[in-house]
């Protein structure tokens, strides 16, 4: 009882947090939108986004492939927490993966890791090292990253509206709000390094954001109680 009681009590504090993150978030996206013509770095993401939109529309969603994302982003969560793997199962559409430990990061990490863009990105990278930047693949990696989001945000979202128990551990509404957060944080972030746009903006966007909502919400109880003195 305590637990959902703590749990509603965080959720509420973090409304005007997510409202902040997510206006940035958005204004983001519009800023690099404007700033881009049709042969920039930001068309060929949006055209990866698009085609694995088409893929999934018109053949079949990748489950067995999203699965392994989401129960191996739990292994790595947990690697990182200092957690043992003891089993890590993979169905047509369903996994699982045993761990000596667990916490909110491990239960929420395959939610707002895209994964697949993380390895692509790494590999990426290990590819111009290795090779010198002697092959200007840039164009084929930016189409693919933008598959990779998609993909990630798309069964994400198909994954939630299944009913998640990862969710219920720690409240869906308060898991639901630090997923929000934490997807439109790392988004941002790999946007600010690949695009023509600062992080440092959006992350000052959306403290003043939230912060103007928690006043707007301070004054608004203020007006409630003195209807009421």
């Amino acid at each position: 009882m305590f637990g959902n009681i703590f749990s509603l009590f965080l959720s509420l504090l973090f409304i005007p947090v997510c409202y902040g993150v997510g206006n940035n978030f958005f204004r983001m996206v519009l800023d690099v939108n404007k700033t881009s013509g049709l042969e920039s770095p930001w068309t060929v993401f949006i055209c990866g986004a698009v085609a694995y939109g088409f893929l999934q529309a018109i053949f079949f969603r990748p489950l067995r492939i999203y699965v392994f994302g989401h129960e191996f982003a739990h292994a790595i969560a947990g690697w990182i927490s200092g957690a043992r793997v003891k089993a890590f199962k993979i169905k047509k559409s369903s996994g699982s993966v045993s761990l000596t430990k667990i916490n909110i990061f491990i239960a929420l990490a395959p939610y707002f890791v895209p994964i697949y863009s993380v390895l692509l990105i790494l590999f990426y990278v290990l590819f111009n090292i290795c090779t010198k930047n002697v092959y200007n693949v840039v164009n084929y990696f930016l189409f693919l990253l933008g598959m990779s989001v998609a993909f990630h945000i798309a069964l994400t979202v198909f994954a939630i509206n299944q009913g998640q128990s990862d969710l219920e551990k720690y409240g869906v509404f308060y898991s639901l709000l630090l997923i929000f957060i934490s997807n439109c944080l790392i988004l941002a972030g790999i946007f600010s390094v690949f695009f023509q746009v600062s992080f440092l903006e959006f992350v000052k966007g959306s403290v003043k954001d939230s912060w103007s909502a928690y006043l707007w919400v301070y004054h608004l109880l203020n007006r409630v109680k003195k209807q009421y003195e």
